[in-house]
This record gives structure tokens, sequence and C-alpha cells, in this order.
């Protein structure tokens, strides 16, 4: 009976200690943060990356988007893409970080065939619910100001010191995500052909002849052939001048000197 007893009393200890281990993590706050969950008080880094791309980068412009009622912005990182780089962190507080580089390496640009990070966002979850971390790139282009078609754009996202998403495409804004945006209606969204896929055309975008003048079917024309033809016109026109100038002195030369005889 005794031993009975004991061990009855050693089983309820048991299931008592292993009560209290289970008890903190069903009490555990947690958040949703891009669909993984996330407890309160963790480190959250968002990464957005950038690859395949043929053109040198030498201007981005992007915005990101977060709930910064789930969310408290911790920290922004640009060091690759330079030290020209404007970052307004929330400064508005309204869930946004704005970011733009348009002279990146000193107009050299970032060749970023490989994966090459853009941004980093360090976050801290702040309370319980659901929050995505989301995107637009609004410019995106090369030294001669075309935007980038060939590319692909990826985010990794880490919870602590675990990666729990890699390289897969970054959620892009959709409008009640700019609805956040104080005057959102006049905010400029760029004209950076942003899609899901978080991948470029491959089709170089048509580009005005800087200076053309249109043609008689609407094509972009050369101004400088027809500043060649100007140029060829007004010698010409100097030229017969000069002869014209010559022949009359010639003449009246010639006419004083038979009067003179």
């Amino acid at each position: 009976m005794k031993k009975f007893l004991k061990l009855s009393l050693v089983g309820i200890i048991m299931a008592l200690v292993l009560l209290m281990s289970v008890i903190p993590a069903f009490a555990a706050e947690n958040a949703t943060v891009n669909g993984q969950s996330a407890a309160v008080g963790e480190t959250v880094t968002y990464t957005l990356s950038i690859a395949d791309a043929q053109q040198r980068v030498v201007g981005i412009d992007c915005v990101f988007f977060f709930d910064q009622d789930v969310l408290k912005l911790t920290g922004v990182n640009v060091d690759n893409i330079g030290g020209n780089s404007v970052v307004n962190d929330n400064k508005n507080n309204d869930g946004t970080v704005l970011m733009n580089n348009s002279f990146i390496n000193s107009g050299q640009g970032l060749l970023c065939k490989n994966k090459t990070d853009l941004v980093t966002l360090s976050f801290e979850v702040i309370a319980e619910g659901d929050a995505e971390i989301t995107y637009t790139m609004r410019y995106l282009y090369d030294i001669d100001t075309v935007n980038i078609y060939d590319y692909t754009l990826t985010y990794d996202l880490s919870l602590g010191e675990a990666a729990v998403i890699e390289n897969q495409p970054p959620v892009l804004a959709d409008e009640e995500d700019f609805k956040q945006i104080a005057n959102a209606e006049s905010f400029d969204r760029g004209d950076f052909e942003n899609n899901v896929e978080g991948t470029g055309s491959g089709v170089k975008p048509a580009t005005p002849n800087a200076g053309g003048n249109n043609n008689a079917d609407g094509s972009q024309g050369n101004s400088n052939s027809k500043t060649l033809s100007k140029g060829v016109i007004f010698a010409i026109v100097a030229a017969v001048i000069i002869i014209v100038a010559i022949s009359v002195l010639l003449v009246v030369k010639f006419v004083t000197e038979k009067k003179n005889k």
C-alpha cells in the first residue's frame, strides 16, 4: 500500500512538472508575420534582395509597409547601396519606410547579377495579431535612367537567429497598404513595372530619343543631322555672297580703269 502511494505521489509530481512546462507554451503571446508565428518580444528581420540584373543599378526608390500595431521598426540597413541613400523610417508614423538613392556607388551603379541585398529592415514584435511586410518599387534604373528589366527580386525573413523564409518573391503592396499613407491619393507610385513573381520582363522599355524631333511618321528624328544640314546651307549662302561681292568689285575696277584710259 505504501509502495502504491509512493508511486502515485511520484506520478502526480511528474504530471505537475510536465503541466508546468506546457502551460507557458500555451500562455505565450504570439503574432503572425508573413505567415510565420513569432512571439511577442521577438526580433524579425526582413531583407529585400535582387539578382540576375544585366544592367548596373544606379537609382532605386522603394516603399515598405508594415502593421505598426504588431511590429515596431528598430533599424534600416542600406549599406550595399551606399551612404547617399535617403531613408524615411516611419517618421510620419504611418507604418511605412521610404528609401531612395539616385546615385548608387557615386554614379557607377551596382552590378547585381548575383544575389545582392538592397535593404534590411529590423522589427520587434510588440503585440499579438497578423502582420504582413509588403513593398512596392517605384523606380529602379540604370545610368541612362532606363528601368531595370532583367531582374529577380526575393526576400528573406528571420525570427531571432532562425531563417524562416528564404529566396521567396516579396509580397507586393495593395490598395489597403497605400491607404495607410497620408495623402495616399496623391502619393507618387512611380513607373516601375512591379509584378507578383518579382521578376522582370527581359524586354528593354522603349525610350524616346532625347532631343530628337518627330518625323512625318511620328518616329524620332535625329536633331544632329538637321543641325548639320542647316550649317551646310549657311556655308553655301555665305560662299555665294562672297563670290558675288568679289565679282562686283572686279566689275567696278574694270569700269574704273577703262574710264581712266
